[in-house]
This record gives C-alpha cells, sequence and structure tokens, in this order.
C-alpha cells in the first residue's frame, strides 16, 4: 500500500480520490491484523478529509468514510464516539435515500448502532434494531444474502449472551446452513484466495456452534457439531495448505 500510495500522490496528488481509496485498505488491513496498531485512526481521517474535500459533506462516499470511522470506534470500545459518527452518517443517507425501507445503508447502520448497545449490555434495544435490520436485508435481497447472513449471526450471539441458548442455536442453525449449502453448490469453483477468504468469513459461526454444543453437553448438539467438522474438512484443510504457503 505504501509504494501505490507515493506512486498515486506523485502522479495524481496528494489529495486524490484514489488516494482516499487506498488509504481506506490500508487501514483496513492493518486493522484486521492488530486493531490496535498505530496510525489506524489517522489514516481512516486522512481518507475522510480527502472526501470531504474533493466531493463535500453530503456525499454518500463522505458517509462511507463515517461509517469506517465508527467501526473502528465501535471495536476500540469508544463508542460515544462511534454513535455520533454513525448519526452524521445516517443522516447523509436519509438526505438521499428517505426514511423508505429501501435504504440499505440505513439499515446497515441499524446494525452498527447494535454493536454499540450490546456492548452497553443494553441488549434488548439491540436485538430490535437487528431483528430490524434482518428484516429489511431479507426482503430488499434473499436469505442467502451476506448482509443478512451477517446480521444472523449477530442475533445468534445476542441471544446467547441474553440466556437464550435454544434461539441461539436454532439462528445458528440457520447460518450454518446457508454456508453449507454455498459450500457445496459453490466451493470448488472458487480461487485459492477466495476459498481461504470465505473459511475466514464463516469459521466463527460453526467455531461458536461449537462452543455451545461442548458446554452444554447435549448429545445432539454434539453430534450436530461433529457433522459440521466432517462438512467443512476441505475448507479446513485449502485454509491450512494456504497458511503453510
Amino acid at each position: 500500500y505504501n509504494r501505490a500510495l507515493t506512486t498515486q500522490k506523485k502522479l495524481l496528488g496528494e489529495e486524490h480520490i484514489a488516494v482516499a481509496s487506498t488509504l481506506i485498505e490500508k487501514a483496513i488491513t492493518e486493522f484486521l491484523k492488530n486493531k490496535e496498531a498505530e496510525g489506524i485512526l489517522e489514516t481512516l481521517t486522512k481518507s475522510a478529509t480527502i472526501v470531504e474535500k474533493q466531493l463535500g459533506k453530503e456525499n454518500p462516499l463522505y458517509a462511507e468514510m463515517l461509517q469506517y470511522i465508527a467501526d473502528y470506534y465501535i471495536s476500540t470500545n469508544q463508542l460515544e464516539k462511534a454513535d455520533s459518527y454513525l448519526e452524521q452518517a445516517n443522516f447523509i443517507w436519509l438526505q438521499k435515500a428517505g426514511l423508505g425501507k429501501t435504504n440499505i445503508n440505513s439499515t446497515y447502520i441499524l446494525s452498527l448502532r447494535s454493536e454499540i448497545l450490546k456492548k452497553q449490555e443494553k441488549y434488548t434495544e439491540a436485538l430490535e434494531l437487528l431483528t430490524t435490520s434482518s428484516s429489511q436485508y431479507k426482503r430488499l435481497f434473499h436469505k442467502e444474502h451476506p448482509k443478512y447472513v451477517e446480521t444472523l449471526s449477530k442475533m445468534a450471539k445476542l441471544y446467547y449472551v441474553m440466556g437464550n441458548e435454544k434461539k441461539a442455536i436454532k439462528t445458528l442453525n440457520k447460518t450454518t446452513n446457508i454456508y453449507l449449502d454455498f459450500i457445496s453448490n459453490y466451493f470448488d469453483g472458487l480461487s485459492e484466495r477466495q476459498k481461504n477468504k470465505f473459511w475466514n468469513l464463516i469459521r466463527s459461526d460453526f467455531e461458536f456452534y461449537n462452543t455451545i454444543a461442548l458446554k452444554s453437553g447435549k448429545a445432539k448438539l454434539i453430534a450436530k457439531s461433529y457433522k459440521h467438522v466432517l462438512q467443512t474438512k476441505g475448507i479446513l484443510l485449502n485454509s491450512s495448505v494456504a497458511l503453510r504457503r
């Protein structure tokens, strides 16, 4: 990323939109490696500043920049700052798309705000936002859409925190079944990089299911968890090989 940024700045200028895009990619990559790495917030803020200067504060791309910053603040438990940035971003989306149920960006912000409420231990309010978000995603897209499944995954974890193991398992059954269908139908056609990326995306639900099953001691859940292992052994092997490389 540093090499690309140097080239872009030389050819296009320090404050070109392409520079902002590369800065975001750099920040996300560094954050995924280590969310406490130095300079992430500075990089995100720099990108947002460029977009604001070039396109203005009412541009949808600026709203996306604000969401990235909010996501960073959520992950680092700076919740008031996160909520402030989400409010600014949502205002832009509402100005562009209105209050209608087709406003998918405001739908995504509901999901992000649920993370804030969960960290504040306001579980019932968080679940309400996720329920609304999942319903809108399902209506706008389909039950296999990544955002819909991601929201279900968050709901499963929240159910468990709230002490509702039955609903947590029921929701995890939905997400893992969707993942397994995808593996069965499309996995062989993915590149090695795509396979590894897909596993990193879905593994937490299988691991969470396994944790619940073992803690419960229920034979039916443990058997289902073992079945998951067998069904995902190919993707696990692929991931292991990729890591050795």
